[in-house]
């Protein structure tokens, strides 16, 4: 298998919130609201390689589905829906951008799934490949990434 970067095909990449690991998510939108992005923060910013963009998900709710900024971006991320028939995952990095230190994603899931993608928001359609931490965990400053 050779690795490839996201940045160099062309890969369906949407954001989702409400999620939790093994659980089921809603697809995010464009938009202002709780569960959107803004359009110019769309989830495939995450992948351009570039530390000066972002992917930015409003889902404002804490575990309770009280809306509290102090939660802001809690139990959201994306969906990567290769293009290629096998794909294998060998890394990601992440990195802090200039914005509100609680929307750094400081824990992260990462679950695969071999279904198609109508089944992709079911929770039962993924299982759990990697819980904790982002590497940002410890504070490498603003505009700065943690370990590849």
């Amino acid at each position: 298998m050779v690795p490839v970067s996201l940045r160099d095909i062309k890969e369906i990449i949407f954001g989702i919130h409400e999620i939790i690991a093994g659980g089921e998510s809603i697809r995010s939108l464009v938009g202002w609201h709780n569960g959107n992005y803004p359009p110019n923060q769309e989830p495939q910013k995450a992948f351009d390689c570039d530390t000066h963009t972002k992917y930015l998900n409003f889902n404002i709710c804490d575990q309770y589905g009280n809306k509290n900024m102090i939660y802001d971006g809690l139990k959201t991320g994306f969906h990567v829906t290769p293009q290629q028939n096998v794909s294998m995952v060998v890394g990601l990095e992440f990195c802090r951008r200039n914005d509100i230190p609680n929307r750094d994603p400081i824990r992260i899931t990462s679950e695969r799934r071999n279904q198609s993608d109508n089944k992709l928001i079911f929770g039962s359609s993924w299982t759990l490949i990697y819980y904790g931490s982002s590497s940002i965990d410890y504070y490498p400053g603003r505009d700065a990434c943690g370990e590849k």
